[in-house]
């Protein structure tokens, strides 16, 4: 007899009947023997206490990385690889075993229909990549589920994701406070949900305390670091004039535009750059940066966590965490 069949039985998740199995703790004492009452009713075989206490894996997850742009959105890659490390650490922590699979947009209708028949407790999609419809595909599923990285609305799914849009509306808010006038923007012309929510914040702190919305504040680059500098370096040599008070989308960008500056030999301390980090080494840091520090392992802590609620507790409540990282000002004029 199959653990998902006792779950069944019992009207309780496969992950709460391994943890009975293994003699872990988590779960009511009227709840565990009306399970051991069905395990000796079925005669399933349970090994000793002492293999119990040895075995620290209950359950397994599957964590799904959606590479949507393969190498084409530099630096994304290496974002992934520390979700992946952060999520298996925090889920071995919990008894979860994790398997991985990264997949592409050709062929992630496939896999999808293949992950539907597959036997995990559930799911955790690095969805960073994903639109709104590969988002909606997710939350059909009948397996507890969470997305990571992507704050897509109006969809009921649980989900944890940094609060781009209200971040990136308080830093201009500061902007302002702090006597800039001139906010400029530069965007990647890839738009992650991520990158959208942030502009859009952007955006409506600009239009609420009245600053120029000039569409030569806004700049537009390639995703990629030399396309990202050539573009920026043709902006800066013409006659559009960049605003003293920068933000830029992601890490890339920014280590992009320091270089442009360094070709150019400007002097990056004449401006206040913003940048939401990953990963992003003090050597690229001007000394007027301000960094919204996104912590890959506090993301993770959070997805794993409610998974593991999802799983254990039977929680059908969507729930979206929002994470609002702390700012670091590396400056000494401000």
């Amino acid at each position: 007899m199959k653990i998902r069949e006792i779950a069944k039985i019992a009207n309780v998740s496969p992950a709460t009947v391994s943890l009975v199995i293994n003699g872990k703790k988590g779960v009511g004492e009227a709840t565990r023997k009306r399970i051991l009452s069905i395990i000796d009713d079925f005669g399933y075989e349970v090994t000793s206490n002492v293999s119990r206490k040895e075995n620290k894996i209950f359950g397994n997850i599957k964590v799904i990385c959606f590479n949507k742009y393969g190498d084409s959105l530099q630096g994304i890659v290496e974002i992934y690889k520390k979700f992946l490390d952060e999520l298996t650490r925090e889920a071995n922590k919990l008894g979860l075993a994790v398997d991985i699979s990264i997949v592409n947009e050709k062929n992630f209708s496939d896999f999808f229909e293949e992950v539907r028949n597959l036997d995990y407790h559930g799911i955790i999609f690095i969805a960073t990549e994903m639109n709104r419809q590969d988002v909606e595909l997710i939350s059909d599923l009948n397996i507890p589920c969470v997305i990571l990285d992507n704050p897509i609305e109006n969809i009921c799914i649980d989900s944890v994701s940094t609060d781009n849009s209200n971040m990136m509306f308080n830093m201009t808010k500061e902007l302002f406070e702090f006597g800039y006038r001139e906010i400029g923007y530069i965007r990647s012309t890839i738009q992650l949900e991520n990158y959208k929510a942030r502009y859009n914040g952007y955006m409506n702190a600009i239009k609420r305390f009245g600053l120029s919305t000039s569409r030569e504040n806004v700049i537009y680059v390639k995703p990629s670091f030399a396309g990202a500098k050539s573009e920026l370096i043709k902006y800066i040599q013409s006659d559009r004039k960049l605003p003293k008070a920068l933000i830029v989308d992601n890490n890339m960008v920014y280590a992009a535009l320091i270089n442009a500056f360094n070709t150019l030999k400007i002097d990056s301390s004449e401006f206040v750059l913003i940048v939401v980090n990953n990963d992003i080494t003090n050597q690229v840091l001007g000394n007027r940066a301000w960094i919204m520090d996104v912590l890959p392992e506090t993301m993770a802590y959070h997805a794993i966590k409610r998974i593991y609620e999802k799983i254990i507790y039977l929680d059908g409540n969507k729930i979206k965490h929002l994470i609002n990282p702390k700012l670091i000002k590396f400056s000494s004029e401000i």
